[in-house]
């Protein structure tokens, strides 16, 4: 499990897409074959928009630290 951020006005969207991008090509070249990766976020729309056609969002769920809300995804490749 990864904590990765996410948009907001500390960090501009362009930089995240840009880790995100970098995100899904090295999971793709390190993970095994159905293999999983789960990732915590305070929000994963982003993510989910950006997913490429070697993922499958397999589980969604919503976490709560004290009176922060936190979004797991895991996903898996293809």
């Amino acid at each position: 499990v990864s904590r990765i951020s996410c948009p907001s006005h500390a960090h501009a969207e362009n930089s995240i897409r840009k880790s995100y991008k970098e995100l899904f090509y090295q999971v793709e070249f390190f993970l095994k074959q159905k293999g999983k990766v789960c990732l915590l976020s305070e929000s994963m729309g982003l993510l989910k928009e950006m997913i490429t056609q070697d993922f499958i969002l397999i589980e969604e769920h919503e976490l709560w630290s004290g009176k922060q809300r936190y979004e797991l995804v895991v996903l898996g490749k293809v």
